[in-house]
């Protein structure tokens, strides 16, 4: 049985105790209750199958690999959120993706043949980096002008200021879909594990379910516990305040074998099912 409020659910899983419909016979998911329809909570139900160590294990693992995803989602995003792409990013996508560049690029020595450290024509010392910023910003090779003899590395030095900018741009476009990309494939690894913990802790639900002859939700507990309500498989759904609620709730909450969908409500709003 499937409604759109927690009142309505409630309304009806009363009128049924009240009847006669045995409570040890009925299973309310989700949260919200009243004080009659408590006991029917998963809450309150008693314990059908104690957990073995070795679910505990597998529990337990799952918990700390999704505490540990968590973790590293959130520097994947501040990654992505922070402030300018670096020099270091730079010089790391250009040395896989564009050798060329990187090695036009590259800082090859720091210290000149008598062990001293090499600085720039104003005396200060010279940075990994320091080729990389003079050519974004359009300037030569300056200390090291003639130390590149390769003419594709020449090459390099020659382009003009636009096309200088453009691959710039596009090389912190190319790093950033990197990052989006790998945030992606963390998210689905944390997603997939979310999933295993949920099957393993669901696990202890389906020898209770096999105890319940009728199972009440409201469309937000049918798509939360899906998968329960597909381990329940009830043959029949009724569905009240079917007006409110869209098709999509309704297929949440069938199972292998509904054969019957008793929908209630204003019959203006529920004739799309016929």
């Amino acid at each position: 049985m499937v409604c759109f409020t927690n009142h309505a659910l409630d309304d009806i899983l009363e009128g049924l105790i009240n009847v006669g419909i045995p409570m040890e016979k009925m299973l309310r998911l989700g949260g919200k209750s009243t004080t009659l329809t408590e006991p029917l909570t998963v809450q309150n139900q008693q314990r059908v199958v104690n957990r073995t160590r070795d679910q505990w294990v597998i529990i337990d693992n799952l918990k700390s690999r999704s505490e540990d995803m968590i973790q590293r989602l959130q520097q994947a995003y501040d990654k992505y959120d922070g402030s300018r792409i670096n020099y270091g990013e730079i010089a790391d996508y250009l040395e896989f993706h564009d050798p060329k560049f990187f090695e036009a690029l590259k800082v090859v020595s720091l210290e000149d043949p008598d062990g001293m450290k090499r600085v720039d024509h104003r005396g200060h010392e010279i940075r990994p980096f320091y080729l990389m910023a003079r050519w974004q910003r359009n300037l030569d090779a300056g200390v090291f002008v003639d130390n590149i003899t390769d003419p594709e590395l020449q090459d390099v030095w020659k382009l003009p200021k636009a096309i200088r900018e453009e691959l710039w741009k596009s090389w912190e476009e190319c790093i950033l879909q990197a990052d989006v990309e790998h945030f992606c494939e963390l998210a689905c690894d944390y997603n997939r594990i979310q999933e295993e913990l949920g099957v393993a802790l669901n696990r202890a639900m389906l020898p209770l379910l096999r105890t319940k002859r009728l199972l009440g939700c409201t469309t937000t507990a049918a798509a939360k516990y899906c998968e329960d309500i597909q381990a329940f498989n009830p043959g029949v759904l009724l569905v009240e305040e079917a007006g409110e609620i869209l098709e999509s709730h309704i297929l949440t909450a069938m199972g292998p074998e509904t054969s019957q969908v008793i929908l209630i409500g204003d019959h203006k709003y529920v004739s799309w099912y016929n």
